[in-house]
């Protein structure tokens, strides 16, 4: 079969969308030896200039041929719709992960669900960005032949607001984790040193600075925490800005937290997979999250978590971690003071962060994957 798949995401600094998309790109072209896959840099409506960064594995079974074209060539070939499918390197489907759905492809496409927030919560987002992803969404839910849903969560929530699409037609395919407890050391001083952050010695966050990830509430209860306990540790926060968000570092400042608040932006895999091991734990308010990368990587890398008791993040956490209500941030203090005073939590937390992480896998989620495909293609 000739998989034509969406890597468009994976062009800048990647978010969620991107991770997913290249995660399970690298796990198809793996498990999936008998097929010929065909990333595409540019997808429908998503167009970055820096398409030429997005993935490209050099391997036998990845025709990249799209990544050769010039600007004016990988947009023309989009915009046009009768020779489209030779332009896309006649695929037997394909898969979108951008929230864009192109028509007229003339094969069956398989769309990924990520979250349904630009319909349940648009004051989460810019008004352009809602209703591209809502088009979207409402494109695919009449046009698609196949859906993935990251979580069971956005799969109930997708079917609630599309009750045309079938129940048989959505499949549950979990992400997983980038990163795991084992590193090296001396990269692992190099990066801290550099962000004078010290090993088990520092709360992080991570995720787009936008009001769905609710910064707001974490300085509120960190400060909360510093006033009663001036030693607490200090707080890193690690994410690109987004949109509709006063800056983090600001709002330390007028809290008098700007020295015990580090804001690092975007970090580099590297850098991160180093926080993720050697912080004393990961809070994660976040009001509404699709699936929740930072937290199964948080897990993953053996830290005791703290996450909202919201959307998908309970199905993620499982017994693994604490949960909160994402606008309490007298609870989320509770939180952080209970497993800064119970040595004991905090151990069994790490033991069980582990064995939660490891339930979930890219191999397993591109096996998934390949029988949707399949099962999609051999459709009457």
């Amino acid at each position: 079969m000739r998989i034509g798949f969406d890597v468009s995401q994976t062009a800048d600094s990647m978010a969620g969308c991107g991770v997913f998309a290249a995660e399970l790109f690298k796990a198809l072209i793996t498990e999936g030896l008998d097929d010929t896959f065909i990333p595409y840099p540019v997808f429908s409506g998503y167009r970055s200039a820096a398409y030429r960064q997005a993935l490209r594995p050099e391997v036998p079974n990845v025709d990249a041929r799209l990544h050769d074209l010039d600007w004016a060539a990988v947009n023309a070939g989009w915009d046009q719709t009768d020779r489209r499918h030779q332009f896309l390197g006649e695929p037997d489907i394909v898969h979108s992960n951008s929230f864009g759905c192109p028509s007229d492809l003339g094969v069956p496409l398989v769309y990924t669900v990520y979250d349904l927030s630009p319909v349940e919560h648009p004051e989460f987002h810019t008004e352009a960005n809602r209703l591209a992803c809502f088009n979207g969404l409402f494109e695919a839910s009449v046009q698609a032949d196949h859906f993935l849903a990251i979580s069971k969560f956005s799969r109930d929530r997708f079917l609630h607001w599309f009750p045309h699409v079938a129940a048989s037609d959505v499949t549950i395919v979990y992400p997983a984790a980038r990163f795991t407890a084992v590193g090296d050391d001396g990269d692992a001083r190099e990066v801290l040193d550099r962000l004078d952050l010290v090993s088990g010695s520092f709360w992080l966050a991570v995720g787009t600075v936008e009001p769905r990830k609710n910064y707001g509430t974490l300085i509120d209860a960190y400060a909360r925490l510093v006033a009663e306990r001036p030693d607490s540790l200090p707080l890193c926060i690690v994410g690109q800005a987004g949109w509709k968000e006063t800056p983090v570092g600001q709002r330390a400042l007028e809290l008098g937290l700007a020295d015990r608040v580090t804001v690092t932006g975007f970090l580099p895999d590297e850098d991160l997979a180093v926080l993720y091991r050697h912080t004393f734990g990961l809070v994660f308010p976040s009001h509404y999250e699709g699936f929740g990368l930072p937290v199964i990587e948080a897990l993953a890398s053996g830290a005791p978590v703290i996450a909202s008791r919201t959307s998908s993040l309970p199905e993620v956490v499982g017994d693994a971690g604490l949960l909160v209500a994402p606008d309490d941030p007298e609870a989320l203090t509770a939180a952080m003071r209970r497993l800064s005073d119970d040595g004991s939590l905090r151990a069994r937390l790490k033991d069980a962060s582990l064995t939660q992480a490891a339930e979930f896998s890219w191999q397993g989620a591109a096996r998934r994957t390949l029988d949707v495909y399949h099962h999609v293609q051999k459709r009457p």
